[in-house]
């Protein structure tokens, strides 16, 4: 019941119809309980009084009642799928502003696929569960009852065996309904089994071209053993308890033959001892029913804590490694500090006990091998992480004293592999800064070098991009991502490895970009092509995490250095060529 009152927990708004529906379900049950019992006064006035007058009168009050119970049972279920829809919807509600305001951490170790697949299986799992185990639950109960009572008031030896059997049917079920480790392995292996089997499909291609079978794929062919054996225990485990439960329940009416044989012959009326025998068939089926719908409760209140389980789970995580903003809107100068910073991805440190100070209003190289942490480095200025230990401080603050609003307006960052989206090329850079003028826009493209790629589409600034409308190369986009940078006008420019997609052509317009969007800014600049540094204020040179040398390039080329070496390696590598014999 946990995992169904934290669903529920979900759409307080809609207590009433929660309320509601089980009301009207229980209404129902009632109802068609009254119409059963006027199906045995029917029958008593058919056959034993021989009243066709009253027989009609009975029948005419079961059509009533059958069709209040339906009507009530319609609104029963129409309220709880209200309930389960507005479950579902502010579960997605929740999911969707997590989602936007979730932690870089988060997105490194989630791919967007994985977290859509969680949301919105689990969504719409939980909408199914409170939709119909509401109404179903609420007459399971009810019904059974009320018909036990009836029939005793009928005749109490009949009641007396409708009650044995219901309570030899709910022994059944305790042998059938599953616990929670089966439906944990159960789940934990369809889960493998599903995502397997996308990934058999996704090699379709050579599954035709090399003839390959199911057999070839092992992880596939283990997962589909595991689920078939893991069922197939399960069905075994299972047989004896719902061969008995079917039988008792389907063959109630041959428990009530031999008592009214016995009843016959001890002079009782056989009209009235058959009118009792179809009645009690008739409400044997059900009975049946009732407990088939109860036999599948544990596996739904399990689906719902799993569901719910999962949902916030997944809250949780990206709530991981999340700075806490504060409200200060002032930067004061764009120095930038790192003392004893330690950050780690997983469990391994990226930098441990980093310390070190830019200036305001100049350009910094970043340099060093891969994993050396320099685009740790950057991000942990954008403040995309919180670092496990240390300071990092902007304009002489901590970087979490400041708003995150605040914040992103201050720092403009490229990447590598920039991303648009499918807007025009004029609202992809006017995203920036939605309340420039068209003209600031303009200018924006203009300065980064843009020109050439607007004369050449079909609707110049205007033309769609993305899936359904024009794909541009890598060195392009990277020039659309300076233009919106260039927009934004932020006092700090964190370039990431930007130029690295550019061909020969793009280079040079993407470096003519960065000069004007580098332009009184202060600029950390992350790039593998040596040749694109040279003229920074400062470069840092970092291994295993850690500055290990810093200067100009020329006062770095004049000493020993391991930047020396890098230039010297990448000048070699430049002037590689492949030979014919």
């Amino acid at each position: 019941m946990d995992g169904y009152k934290r669903l529920l927990s979900y759409a307080p708004e809609k207590k009433r119809e929660l309320v509601l529906a089980i009301f009207f379900t229980g209404l129902s049950a009632i109802a068609q309980v009254f119409s059963y019992f006027y199906i045995w006064k029917f029958l008593e006035a058919l056959l034993a009084s021989n009243n066709l007058q009253e027989a009609m009168q009975y029948a005419v009050v079961v059509i009533v009642l059958l069709i209040t119970y339906i009507f009530l049972y319609f609104i029963g279920v129409a309220l709880s799928h209200i309930l389960g829809f507005r479950v579902e919807t502010n579960l997605r509600k929740k999911s969707a502003l997590n989602v936007v305001d979730g932690s870089f951490h988060f997105f490194d170790n989630h791919s967007s696929g994985e977290v859509n697949k969680i949301i919105n299986e689990n969504a719409s799992n939980t909408h199914s569960i409170i939709a119909h185990m509401i109404p179903d639950i609420t007459s399971a109960i009810i019904a059974p009852i009320l018909l036990i009572i009836v029939a005793t008031n009928i005749d109490i030896t009949f009641g007396v065996l409708l009650f044995l059997a219901l309570i030899f049917a709910f022994i059944c079920l305790k042998g059938m309904m599953s616990d929670s480790s089966f439906m944990e392995a159960y789940l934990k292996v369809l889960e493998r089994l599903n995502g397997e089997t996308v990934e058999y499909v996704r090699g379709m291609q050579v599954v035709k071209i090399f003839g390959a079978s199911v057999y070839t794929f092992k992880s596939f062919y283990e997962a589909i053993k595991e689920y078939s054996n893991l069922t197939y225990q399960h069905a075994i485990n299972c047989k004896h308890p719902y061969v008995s439960f079917q039988t008792i329940l389907n063959l109630y009416i041959s428990f009530t033959i031999p008592y009214g044989i016995y009843t016959l012959t001890r002079g009782s009326e056989p009209l009235e001892i058959a009118a009792k025998v179809i009645f009690f068939a008739i409400i044997g089926g059900v009975i049946f029913t009732s407990m088939t719908k109860i036999m599948y409760v544990g596996s739904d209140m399990f689906m719902a804590k799993e569901a719910v389980d999962k949902m916030e789970n997944l809250f949780e995580e990206m709530e991981e490694k999340k700075i806490s903003h504060s409200t200060y809107e002032d930067l004061q100068n764009t120095n930038i500090e790192f003392k004893d910073v330690t950050f780690s991805y997983e469990n391994a440190p990226v930098i441990e006990n980093l310390s070190f100070k830019l200036e305001g209003g100049k350009s910094y190289a970043l340099i060093g091998g891969s994993g050396s942490g320099k685009s740790t480095i950057a991000k942990l200025i954008g403040g995309f992480y919180k670092v496990d230990s240390g300071q990092v401080l902007i304009g002489d603050k901590l970087l979490e004293s400041y708003s995150e609003e605040f914040l992103n307006n201050k720092i403009a960052m490229v990447f590598q592999n920039a991303q648009l989206f499918d807007l025009t090329v004029f609202e992809n850079v006017k995203l920036a800064r939605p309340e420039a003028s068209d003209q600031e826009v303009m200018q924006a493209l203009k300065d980064a070098s843009c020109r050439d790629i607007i004369d050449k589409l079909p609707q110049g600034v205007h033309t769609m991009l993305g899936t359904e409308g024009v794909s541009l190369s890598g060195g392009e986009t990277q020039r659309i991502a300076i233009a919106r940078a260039i927009l934004k006008d932020a006092d700090i420019v964190i370039l990431d490895e930007a130029s690295a997609a550019a061909d020969a052509d793009n280079e040079y317009k993407i470096q003519q970009a960065f000069a004007k969007l580098m332009e009184g800014k202060t600029v950390i600049m992350i790039a593998h092509r040596l040749t694109s540094i040279r003229n920074v204020d400062e470069i840092l040179v970092m291994s295993q995490g850690q500055i290990i040398e810093r200067g100009d390039h020329e006062t770095l080329m004049a000493a020993d250095s391991k930047y020396k070496e890098f230039q010297e390696m990448y000048a070699k590598a430049n002037e590689w060529r492949v030979k014919s014999d």
